[in-house]
């Protein structure tokens, strides 16, 4: 239960917090996540497994979005950012 209240909680901050770039942002919750790993599993097929589902998932998105089937537009991104405030 503390690791989903973890996971949550950096989610939240991450969709919160404003970051200078993409980089920084992904560099902050690379760390996160292998702090998170280290705290709840410390073991190598964990972490093998979370390595791997993230690029698979990377890469899933990737082809999504450049096969253009996900894409998102300036009205729907400004709609969401209003919302959020």
């Amino acid at each position: 239960m503390r690791c989903v209240a973890v996971f949550v909680g950096i989610n939240h901050a991450s969709a919160k917090v404003d970051f200078d770039n993409n980089i920084q942002l992904s560099l902050t919750l690379a760390a996160l996540s292998i702090g998170l790993w280290w705290t709840f599993d410390r073991s190598r097929s964990g972490f093998g497994l979370g390595v791997g589902i993230a690029f698979l998932a990377t890469v899933v998105t990737q082809l999504l979005v450049y096969n253009g089937v996900y894409h998102m537009n300036v009205k729907l991104l400004q709609k969401n950012l209003i919302r959020n405030d």
